[in-house]
């Protein structure tokens, strides 16, 4: 919430500085309020909805973008922290206590763990400060890279075996998120390091959510010639297509394969167009490995669109686009 704020700060500098002043006001104020000793991390009720372990990695994130913003911004009245060397040593703290994390390494970029997105912010706001204090830094460019490194060296002993080149397994779900984020881990490794190293990984990794995978399914909605049809979600069932044509809902996201068990045992919604309309599925003979794939509306495990999927992909195709 810290860096959606301090984002929102840095967006609206230039066209709305009172607005923009207040987002960076709350910004500050939330991560001065955040509990450093957290003994659960949901809010919602019951606290098994979307858990996860890892925290540290939003501090991060939340010092990184409010540092930024700080550091740009005109107006430092009522700010509890007005001078950005107080956000850049936050951000650096909290990168090394997630790299001294027992977790750190257990997972890649995606919903539940931004580390490699506030690595490469912290890497860049580094221009905001003395040349001393990023002397004195604990996160510096070696060993934020070879945090990088030693999770990507992981995919690629993964996508060494499979014969997509895939670097996750995808009986562990959210399958598609982790490629689209594995990707752009990847990229921004090349991007703090200089080099090209991980430039054939990452592609690899895209290749694959847009149909180079055991299905030779897109799992973009309107991207290629075969997507998902039956998106598990209101809109696209009711009021879309179901056969491929438009109207669609275009740049929606499927989370992709997941594993097989988690496809038994589920119902059509209440209200729902049926789809496909006579059943069946024509991906099962592609299924193996543990992993499974169904396009059809009660498979919400494979074919239900996400904010935070659709957000990497925003990203990844716009780094892409960019060259």
């Amino acid at each position: 919430m810290a860096a959606a704020f301090g984002l929102c700060a840095q967006l609206y500098q230039a066209t709305e500085p009172a607005y923009a002043h207040q987002c960076l006001l709350r910004g500050q104020t939330i991560f001065d309020r955040a509990d450093a000793h957290p003994r659960s991390l949901i809010t919602a009720v019951p606290y098994d909805y979307y858990p996860e372990q890892e925290w540290q990695d939003d501090m991060e994130l939340g010092a990184d973008e409010l540092l930024r913003a700080t550091a740009t911004t005109d107006d430092v009245g009522e700010l509890p922290h007005p001078h950005p060397l107080h956000w850049f040593e936050e951000a650096d703290h909290w990168a090394q206590a997630y790299m001294n994390n027992p977790l750190d390494g257990t997972d890649t970029f995606n919903l539940y763990d931004v580390g490699a997105l506030a690595h490469l912010e912290l890497m860049k706001d580094r221009s905001y400060v003395s040349a001393n204090a990023v002397e004195g830094m604990q996160s510096d460019q070696a060993t934020v890279l070879e945090d990088l490194r030693d999770q990507l060296a992981a995919a690629e002993g993964v996508a060494a075996r499979d014969p997509f080149g895939i670097g996750y397994v995808y009986a562990n779900d959210d399958t598609v998120s982790h490629l689209l984020g594995l990707s752009l881990e990847a990229g921004f490794y090349d991007q703090i390091a200089g080099t090209a190293t991980y430039e054939g990984f990452a592609q690899q990794q895209i290749d694959a959510v847009l149909g180079q995978n055991a299905w030779g399914l897109s799992f973009v909605v309107g991207a290629g010639s075969r997507f998902p049809d039956c998106l598990a979600h209101q809109l696209a069932n009711l009021e879309g297509s179901l056969d491929g044509r438009p109207p669609l809902l275009l740049g929606a996201v499927a989370p992709g394969p997941v594993k097989a068990s988690e496809l038994y045992g589920l119902s059509v919604p209440e209200g729902a167009r049926r789809c496909p309309a006579q059943g069946g599925n024509p991906y099962a003979q592609f299924n193996g490995r543990d992993a499974a794939y169904e396009d059809n509306v009660r498979a919400y495990p494979t074919n239900e669109p996400s904010d935070d999927i659709a957000a990497l992909a925003l990203l990844a195709f716009a780094r892409e686009a960019a060259g």
